[in-house]
């Protein structure tokens, strides 16, 4: 006899038929979007320090979305809408409010050039001391500058190496030794041509520019690698800041320490925008393999390669870079040229390389993240002012002294081993000041067995 339920006819699941009417799901969707704006607006005033973070997107993110998560739980349980919406959230926000960095470089509308170009008149006409003078040395002694100050929001330990070295006396001996294979240089070696290729590729022109202090914070100096200084150019009046890794890999996000130089260099000159540039050169072994790598300006992989000339003047590298993408004949003419200019020099070698991998993304001005951080800089500069009064031995690092090895008597050792072996029959012999003791090699548990 067949059971009730054998009769009863299979229900159809109309669960996921159930359809949201498209009028009452749009407006739910709007109503939660304006909740994570909301939410974002919230973070940034309360968090605004975070900015310098490289994670900083994933920092919001994930705050943001355990907001949700516990705030909605009852309501929505559908984890794939949440992250769409807080992702398309995100990226709204972030069309119409500065984010910490754009994912490439472009250029948001035609400058103000008469204002850009008053600016940069002001600034070309500004004394500026020549690079590693005495007077280059002292200026950067007496401020914060752009490429250290991120030590002033790091930890403890970075803060008082900060300190120390705006503390101790200058010593410009420091510097006269130049290590060609150290990365820094790598970056002073290839900086001039990476410029070359931002000129070339965004059709503009770089002007150089020394380090000059902020016009009403006196403790703040900066100075960018370049500023693009063509009237023609819809980069105009924008700053470039340059790095050349040796290994890192790009990706396209500027570390916290470069972020904070950036914003330091754009409140100090007073711009808006930053391109970040970062290229990653390569060298080849030899000419040999530099030839067989394509052609001339091009690997076969279709990569920008070319050769840059070190001679050696006063016991520091002078470079020469010939046109940037020029071809053979073009170079064979340079080169001939160059060395008719410069017989005072001493050729030391040819260096053949390519441009590996890039990276250039936009960087905006962000007055807010400066505002709230300048009483950070403030309070270290303050110390410092003070312990070049008071002392700053306290600041320097702590010598570690090594433990004493005690040095142990080999006459004293063979003595007690005589004395302690003198009754067993076999007395270790001592050769060469080394006891020689026989050593025992079956197993105990063997022996025991054997018993």
């Amino acid at each position: 006899m067949s059971t009730y339920w054998d009769d009863l006819k299979t229900l159809t699941n109309i669960i996921d038929d159930i359809e949201v009417p498209k009028e009452e799901f749009d407006k739910y969707e709007e109503d939660f979007k304006e909740s994570i704006m909301y939410f974002i607006d919230d973070f940034l005033r309360n968090n605004i320090k975070v900015l310098k973070d490289p994670c900083f997107n994933r920092i919001l993110y994930e705050h943001i979305y355990n907001i949700i998560t516990d705030l909605y739980k009852h309501q929505v349980n559908d984890y794939d809408f949440i992250d769409k919406a807080l992702t398309e959230g995100l990226e709204y926000y972030f069309i119409y409010n500065k984010p910490r960095s754009y994912p490439n470089t472009f250029t948001k509308g035609k400058p103000d050039i008469n204002l850009i170009k008053k600016k940069i008149k002001g600034y070309e006409a500004m004394e500026q001391p020549e690079q590693r003078t005495p007077a280059w040395f002292n200026f950067r002694w007496t401020c914060l500058t752009a490429s250290s100050i991120w030590k002033a929001l790091d930890s403890d330990s970075n803060k008082n190496q900060l300190i120390l070295s705006k503390c101790k006396p200058i010593n410009p001996k420091k510097y006269e030794s130049v290590n060609t294979s150290s990365a820094i240089h790598n970056g002073h070696r290839f900086e001039p041509l990476s410029t070359m290729w931002y000129e070339d590729r965004y059709n503009t022109t770089i002007g150089e520019f020394g380090c000059i202090r902020h016009p009403t914070i006196s403790f703040l100096g900066a100075s960018p690698d370049g500023i693009n200084i063509d009237p023609k150019s819809d980069r105009y009046g924008r700053a470039l800041e340059i790095k050349n890794p040796v290994n890192r890999e790009l990706t396209g996000i500027p570390k916290k320490d470069y972020w904070i130089q950036m914003q330091m260099q754009m409140e100090v000159w007073d711009l808006e925008e930053c391109d970040f540039l970062e290229t990653c050169f390569k060298c080849y072994d030899n000419e040999e393999e530099f030839d067989k790598d394509g052609v001339f300006n091009e690997t076969k992989d279709g990569k920008l390669k070319g050769v840059i000339i070190q001679f050696f003047a006063d016991g520091a590298p002078v470079y020469k870079y010939p046109p940037i993408n020029c071809e053979k004949k073009e170079f064979d003419e340079w080169y001939d040229k160059i060395f008719d200019e410069n017989t005072n020099l001493t050729w030391t070698q040819n260096i053949y390389w390519w441009l590996d991998s890039w990276s250039c993304v936009l960087v905006p001005r962000n007055k807010q993240w400066f505002k709230a951080v300048l009483p950070d800089f403030k309070k270290l500069w303050d110390t410092i002012l003070k312990e070049r009064e008071s002392g700053y031995e306290h600041r320097k690092p702590r010598k570690r002294t090594k433990k004493q090895v005690p040095i142990i008597d080999m006459t004293e050792v063979n003595e007690n081993m005589k004395l302690l072996f003198a009754e067993l029959p076999d007395t270790p012999k001592v050769v060469n000041n080394t006891p020689i003791v026989k050593i025992r090699t079956e197993s105990f548990n063997n022996s025991k067995s054997s018993q």
